[in-house]
């Protein structure tokens, strides 16, 4: 183990431990990692911004500027009353987000789609007895689950996939995944729908002080 390996660590751990004491904004804190591992020698420029030329990331950030448009634009103001209904149970709501929700991640990467739902979900839960910590980690597990089922569901993949086809490979195909994905991505959003959500909390007063 050289220099490289323990200097690398200590960026790293102090890194870790500047996002959890929230120093500084995120993006603040990881641009100055990279800075630090350039200074430190471990890698040069050319290697620390190759990645912002990655298909798969550029994927990622166009699709967030399609959801802060549609924020923006209130196209997604009365979601709430026709995705959640006005009739059931939380099980039934849970399952009336989290398969639209799901499917629409497998097309469409899942960080927007959180992103933006997560407004909808807090404005939807304002205005009935029901709270959005009962919907926001099920929101971010039926993206995660729908995102299984295609190469550009999860930024994971896409990265994965960019890494690949720079380096010779094939790359993942479209639907290679869809075979495991789908019966996984079924029955988690099953167990959140009918068992999972009593594990979570009801923190309607935390939300409301949003």
């Amino acid at each position: 183990m050289d220099f490289a390996f323990f200097f690398t660590a200590f960026v790293l751990f102090f890194m870790t431990f500047a996002l959890l004491k929230e120093w500084f904004s995120a993006d603040v804190v990881v641009f100055c990692a990279l800075l630090l591992l350039i200074l430190g020698g471990v890698i040069d420029v050319q290697e620390a911004f190759a990645g912002f030329s990655n298909t798969g990331m550029l994927t990622v950030g166009f699709l967030f500027v399609v959801a802060f448009a549609l924020q923006k634009t209130g196209a997604l103001n009365r979601v709430g009353d026709l995705l959640f209904g006005k009739i059931g149970g939380m099980p039934q709501k849970l399952l009336r987000l989290m398969l639209p929700v799901s499917f629409v991640s497998a097309f469409f990467n899942n960080t927007p789609i959180v992103a933006m739902f997560i407004p909808v979900i807090k404005k939807w839960t304002k205005n009935t007895d029901y709270t959005a910590s009962k919907f926001l980690i099920p929101l971010s597990y039926a993206t995660i689950l729908g995102g299984t089922c295609t190469l550009i569901g999860t930024s994971t993949t896409l990265v994965v996939h960019g890494l690949m086809l720079e380096n010779g490979m094939k790359g993942i195909g479209f639907f290679e995944m869809a075979k495991i994905g789908i019966p996984v991505a079924l029955a988690g959003l099953l167990f959140i729908a009918f068992i999972g959500h009593y594990l979570l909390p009801e923190r309607k007063q935390t939300m409301m002080e949003f």
